[in-house]
């Protein structure tokens, strides 16, 4: 996904189409904008929701180790990143892998993963 600067002219131009993000008072604001229909959302179901209908996987899991891995700027929502840390009751690891920062998820039980690739629109690597 590419990241552009763009106006608020842009923004509302009828061929404006995808995940927007304004800053309003420190604070990220997101919007889906498909069509004439404009959404407000969190960053990160937005983004999932982009990398879902541009059908980019993003999920490995690796059920010897029981590990869920993933680009540490594709966080997931909070609820369902919540329920894996829940799993082994610590926070994510951070890693580098070919110089991305991924988050590793441990101790996920493969039906735990396959639930968060079907909530997240995702297929595994």
């Amino acid at each position: 996904m590419k990241r552009r600067q763009i106006t608020v002219q842009e923004a509302n131009a009828p061929h404006t189409q995808g995940l927007l993000c304004f800053t309003r008072f420190q604070m990220p604001q997101y919007f889906l904008r498909e069509g004439r229909e404009t959404m407000t959302l969190p960053g990160a179901v937005g983004k999932y929701l982009v990398l879902s209908r541009r059908q980019r996987h993003v999920l490995r899991y690796h059920a010897h180790g029981r590990r869920l891995t993933l680009p540490a700027i594709l966080r997931p929502p909070l609820l369902t990143e919540r329920g894996l840390i829940l799993c082994s009751g610590f926070p994510p690891s951070l890693s580098f892998t070919h110089s991305r920062r991924m988050l590793t998820y441990r101790d996920i039980p493969d039906e735990v993963a396959g639930m968060t690739a079907e909530i997240l629109r995702q297929d595994f690597l």
